[in-house]
């Protein structure tokens, strides 16, 4: 589908939308909806679910702006606090929701999120809870209250605030201005107009540790850790022993070490290929002793590591070049590693997945794999179709998951005039197939602990940027969160002998599993590849439309099967027309 022209493409499929194939045959796919109705501040950008020993189901994710952890249908703030104050002073001016927060050396940015955990009431407003910051300096910023001040006024000592984590960029963007890149380059006491600096885009990686939940931000970020047995009103901590910058943690699943991707040494100094590990089922220790398993090694391959996973008995670790393998092999070296292939680098901190033992991944204008051993390039029939409609400024959001129902990896990634993820392209290793469609997702994952996969997005029909949960493919459901989920496929061209006759093509007999709904048919002829297009229909067809008639002439033909009606279901059989040879005139 799609490396060729629509001409070139008889008898297969050409071109679709939200559909995937069983034995062959087009179906579309089913739909999605809330998990649950409030949403969550942020953009997520990794995901994960655990079962504690009780068997309470857990699901944590990151945003942008927060760390969130969801259980029993309740979605909880774990985004750990940096600093906070008991003695904040309040100024409220008449007639204004605007509050101003005096707090010497806050360190909180521009739109990150500060916790009011008391203050005093005064001027008709109470502050308490979350609010967004708007910073006027070092030691000051304004929150908006949900009332409106009866008086002008400063209250000394007035609110005990929690600094959460400052809140990340939402897309990477080059620095400019004074103090960015090397000193000078600009000119003498100039503000840099030209940047070869980024800020990273917010990113986080999510590992459960035991019963709890670890957590890195990226780039540069540190290590913390929620424990479950506080409950869901406590925080993420600190892990203090760990690295104090990292870019990646995962743990590793048969032995219980916690490992940080690209990291500072025990010196300090910040390693972009670095793995440490610490002492086995323990995080107060990452200093390698003889009675510690903690340690460390370096990759050889690469400019940073890109990410993980965890496959069979190893840990696939990517740089932005390479493909290691990490593996346990106990005292006294802990972990092995090996280069298991070279121009092969990861595109994005989740582009990857393990898939019944297998990795796919997408890379710079690639797809790869190591099934089969060693590392191959994934033929690929919308390779072209995907990478020349792609944003590589927005390249770091691509997520990949899997859909073990029905034998899928899964890209979502961002198109190219799109700084978000809103299409997704699809690989079914056992029926070898692609398929690519719309999407609203950033971040997925398989139903492994829950019932449905688990997506997050941004609703369509949402008035802010702010997502939701979202249960993806439940059982029965084929509509958008309630609404109309569009589909469509459509065929390469097809004629008669050696494409020189005209036919004329009298009536159309549908062969369609209709479950639900209707769909519709359209048939479109042309004259010659690159003449004018004749659409007949479309033609609605249920489940006892016995045929429909097209009437009409061409050279070449081409069948689009499509849905515009809410909760429309069905699978395509094969074609069955009436064509005739008809004269060129």
């Amino acid at each position: 589908m799609r490396e060729t022209t629509q001409y070139a493409a008889e008898g297969g499929w050409y071109d679709g939308n939200r559909v995937r194939f069983r034995d062959g045959k087009p179906e579309n796919i089913r739909g999605w909806q809330k998990k649950l109705a409030t949403s969550f501040i942020g953009t997520s950008r990794d995901i994960m679910s655990w079962v504690n020993n009780d068997g309470d189901r857990y699901l944590g994710f990151g945003t942008q702006h927060k760390l969130y952890v969801f259980q029993g249908g309740i979605t909880s703030d774990i985004t750990p606090c940096i600093t906070s104050t008991s003695s904040a002073n309040l100024t409220f001016t008449s007639g204004s929701t605007r509050v101003l927060v005096s707090a010497a050396g806050h360190g909180t940015t521009q739109d990150s999120y500060v916790y009011v955990v008391s203050a005093t009431s005064i001027a008709n407003i109470k502050l308490s809870g979350d609010y967004k910051v708007s910073v006027v300096n070092s030691n000051s910023f304004t929150v908006s209250a949900t009332t409106t001040a009866t008086q002008t006024s400063t209250t000394t000592n007035a609110a005990n605030i929690k600094f959460l984590l400052t809140s990340g960029a939402f897309i990477a963007t080059t620095q400019y201005g004074y103090g960015v890149g090397v000193y000078g380059r600009n000119g003498y006491n100039e503000a840099a107009s030209v940047s070869d600096v980024t800020q990273g885009l917010r990113q986080w990686s999510l590992d459960h540790f035991g019963e709890n939940l670890l957590s890195n931000y990226a780039p540069t970020g540190k290590l913390y850790q929620w424990v479950e047995n506080n409950g869901t009103s406590t925080r993420s901590v600190l892990v203090t022993a760990a690295p104090t910058i990292t870019d990646h943690v995962i743990v590793s699943p048969l032995d219980r070490h916690a490992l940080c991707l690209g990291c500072n040494d025990l010196n300090g100094t910040f390693d972009p290929l670095l793995v440490r590990w610490s002492n086995q089922e323990d995080l107060t220790n990452w200093t390698p002793s003889v009675s510690s398993t903690a340690g460390s090694i370096r990759l050889g391959s690469g400019t940073k590591i890109m990410g993980a996973v965890p496959s069979r008995n190893l840990i696939l670790v990517f740089t932005d070049k390479s493909l290691h393998g990490l593996r346990f092999i106990g005292p006294p070296f802990i972990f092995q590693t090996s280069q298991i292939g070279d121009n092969c680098g990861l595109i994005a901190k989740h582009a990857v997945a393990d898939f019944d033992g297998a990795v796919f991944w997408m890379g710079q204008g690639n797809f790869f794999t190591n099934k089969g051993g060693g590392v191959s390039v994934l033929p690929c029939t919308v390779r072209k179709k995907i990478f020349d409609n792609f944003n590589y400024n927005a390249d770091e959001k691509v997520f990949c998951g899997v859909n073990q129902e029905f034998g899928e990896v899964t890209w979502l990634y961002p198109s190219e005039n799109s700084t978000e993820c809103d299409l997704y392209v699809s690989y079914s290793p056992s029926q070898n197939y692609w398929t690519y469609g719309e999407s609203i997702w950033t971040s997925w994952l398989d139903r492994t602990t829950y019932d449905n996969i688990v997506t997050t997005g941004v609703s369509s029909a949402s008035a802010t940027t702010d997502s939701f949960l979202y249960d993806n493919e439940p059982f029965g459901v084929y509509t958008a969160d309630g609404g109309k989920m569009g589909s469509f496929i459509e065929s390469g061209n097809f004629d008669l002998g050696d494409g020189d006759n005209m036919m004329f093509i009298d009536r159309l007999i549908p062969d369609f599993v209709i479950d639900s709904g209707s769909l519709e048919l359209v048939l479109k002829t042309q004259h010659f590849p690159n003449a004018t297009t004749v659409s007949k229909g479309p033609f609605t067809v249920t489940a006892s439309t016995p045929y429909v008639h097209p009437r009409t002439r061409g050279r070449q033909g081409t069948l689009r099967i499509q849905t515009s009606i809410v909760g429309a279901q069905w699978q395509f059989g094969t074609f069955r027309m009436d064509i005739v040879q008809d004269g060129k005139r």
